[in-house]
Protein backbone atom coordinates (compact mmCIF):
# COMPACT_ATOMS: atom_id res chain seq x y z
CA UNK A 1 0.00 0.00 0.00
CA UNK A 2 1.65 3.31 -0.77
CA UNK A 3 2.54 5.71 1.82
CA UNK A 4 1.92 2.63 4.47
CA UNK A 5 5.64 1.49 5.90
CA UNK A 6 5.35 -1.97 7.78
CA UNK A 7 7.84 -1.38 11.00
CA UNK A 8 6.52 -4.26 13.51
CA UNK A 9 5.53 -7.33 13.85
CA UNK A 10 3.77 -9.08 16.72
CA UNK A 11 2.67 -12.66 17.79
CA UNK A 12 0.26 -13.44 20.14
CA UNK A 13 -0.06 -17.73 20.56
CA UNK A 14 -2.31 -17.76 23.74
CA UNK A 15 -2.42 -17.36 27.17
CA UNK A 16 -0.92 -20.06 30.13
CA UNK A 17 1.79 -20.39 28.46
CA UNK A 18 4.46 -22.61 30.94
CA UNK A 19 6.67 -24.67 28.00
CA UNK A 20 9.47 -21.85 26.92
CA UNK A 21 9.52 -23.99 24.15
CA UNK A 22 6.32 -22.60 22.76
CA UNK A 23 7.63 -19.42 23.09
CA UNK A 24 10.50 -19.70 21.90
CA UNK A 25 9.16 -21.56 18.60
CA UNK A 26 6.63 -18.77 18.05
CA UNK A 27 9.60 -15.92 18.33
CA UNK A 28 11.78 -17.89 16.06
CA UNK A 29 9.15 -17.76 13.27
CA UNK A 30 8.85 -14.13 13.56
CA UNK A 31 11.98 -13.51 13.33
CA UNK A 32 12.45 -15.84 10.61
CA UNK A 33 9.33 -13.54 8.88
CA UNK A 34 10.73 -10.51 10.15
CA UNK A 35 14.33 -11.26 7.90
CA UNK A 36 12.77 -12.40 4.99
CA UNK A 37 10.14 -9.14 4.59
CA UNK A 38 13.75 -6.98 5.06
CA UNK A 39 15.23 -9.04 2.28
CA UNK A 40 12.02 -7.58 0.29
CA UNK A 41 12.92 -4.03 1.06
CA UNK A 42 10.43 -4.04 3.99
CA UNK A 43 11.91 -2.00 7.12
CA UNK A 44 11.01 -4.22 9.91
CA UNK A 45 12.30 -2.84 13.05
CA UNK A 46 10.34 -4.10 15.58
CA UNK A 47 9.22 -7.12 17.26
CA UNK A 48 6.32 -7.82 19.87
CA UNK A 49 6.64 -10.97 21.05
CA UNK A 50 3.23 -10.73 23.52
CA UNK A 51 2.94 -12.23 26.60
CA UNK A 52 1.51 -14.75 27.71
CA UNK A 53 3.52 -16.11 30.37
CA UNK A 54 1.43 -18.28 32.46
CA UNK A 55 1.00 -17.36 35.76
CA UNK A 56 1.78 -19.84 38.69
CA UNK A 57 -1.36 -21.12 40.46
CA UNK A 58 -0.25 -24.01 43.30
CA UNK A 59 1.23 -26.81 40.67
CA UNK A 60 4.59 -27.67 39.66
CA UNK A 61 4.43 -26.08 36.03
CA UNK A 62 6.70 -22.80 35.92
CA UNK A 63 8.39 -21.61 33.03
CA UNK A 64 11.97 -21.68 33.10
CA UNK A 65 12.86 -18.07 32.53
CA UNK A 66 16.87 -19.40 32.55
CA UNK A 67 16.31 -21.59 29.65
CA UNK A 68 13.66 -19.00 27.99
CA UNK A 69 16.62 -16.26 27.98
CA UNK A 70 19.18 -18.69 27.04
CA UNK A 71 17.50 -19.64 23.98
CA UNK A 72 15.87 -15.96 22.78
CA UNK A 73 19.44 -14.69 22.89
CA UNK A 74 20.58 -17.41 20.89
CA UNK A 75 17.71 -16.60 18.54
CA UNK A 76 18.27 -12.83 18.37
CA UNK A 77 22.52 -13.07 17.89
CA UNK A 78 23.29 -10.76 14.82
CA UNK A 79 19.83 -8.98 15.35
CA UNK A 80 19.12 -6.00 16.04
CA UNK A 81 15.41 -5.60 16.35
CA UNK A 82 13.78 -4.15 18.98
CA UNK A 83 11.51 -6.79 21.18
CA UNK A 84 8.69 -5.80 22.92
CA UNK A 85 6.92 -8.14 25.55
CA UNK A 86 3.43 -8.07 27.01
CA UNK A 87 3.90 -9.76 30.13
CA UNK A 88 0.75 -7.54 31.66
CA UNK A 89 -1.30 -10.82 33.77
CA UNK A 90 1.77 -12.35 35.04
CA UNK A 91 2.86 -9.50 36.61
CA UNK A 92 -0.19 -8.21 37.97
CA UNK A 93 -2.23 -11.70 38.56
CA UNK A 94 -1.47 -12.00 42.08
CA UNK A 95 -1.21 -8.44 43.21
CA UNK A 96 -5.28 -7.91 43.62
CA UNK A 97 -7.40 -8.28 46.31
CA UNK A 98 -10.97 -9.34 45.99
CA UNK A 99 -13.36 -7.32 48.44
CA UNK A 100 -17.19 -8.52 49.16
CA UNK A 101 -19.71 -7.13 51.27
CA UNK A 102 -22.76 -9.70 52.39
CA UNK A 103 -25.76 -7.69 51.83
CA UNK A 104 -28.14 -10.74 52.97
CA UNK A 105 -27.88 -14.02 54.44
CA UNK A 106 -30.76 -16.35 53.40
CA UNK A 107 -31.05 -20.04 54.63
CA UNK A 108 -32.85 -22.75 52.14
CA UNK A 109 -33.00 -26.25 54.57
CA UNK A 110 -29.58 -26.65 55.61
CA UNK A 111 -27.82 -24.32 53.59
CA UNK A 112 -27.03 -20.58 53.73
CA UNK A 113 -27.46 -18.45 50.72
CA UNK A 114 -25.05 -15.58 51.02
CA UNK A 115 -26.28 -12.27 48.60
CA UNK A 116 -23.06 -10.51 47.88
CA UNK A 117 -21.99 -7.43 46.16
CA UNK A 118 -18.31 -7.36 44.98
CA UNK A 119 -16.49 -6.25 41.81
CA UNK A 120 -12.94 -8.18 40.23
CA UNK A 121 -14.43 -9.81 37.10
CA UNK A 122 -11.06 -11.59 36.72
CA UNK A 123 -11.65 -14.06 39.76
CA UNK A 124 -14.70 -15.50 37.65
CA UNK A 125 -12.38 -16.45 34.57
CA UNK A 126 -9.95 -17.96 37.05
CA UNK A 127 -11.84 -21.81 36.86
CA UNK A 128 -11.64 -21.70 33.19
CA UNK A 129 -8.07 -21.24 33.46
CA UNK A 130 -7.48 -24.04 35.71
CA UNK A 131 -6.04 -21.90 38.39
CA UNK A 132 -7.25 -21.46 42.16
CA UNK A 133 -6.83 -18.50 44.20
CA UNK A 134 -5.97 -18.31 48.13
CA UNK A 135 -9.54 -16.33 49.36
CA UNK A 136 -8.87 -14.95 53.05
CA UNK A 137 -11.99 -14.39 55.17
Amino acid sequence: MKGVQLSTLSVHIGSQIVDHQKLIQSYGQLILLADQLNKKNHTITNLDFGGGFGVMDHSDDALDFVEWQKELENLLQGKKYHIIFEPGRFIVANSGELITKVLYIKSSGNRKLLLQMHHFQNIYALPFMKLTHQFKH
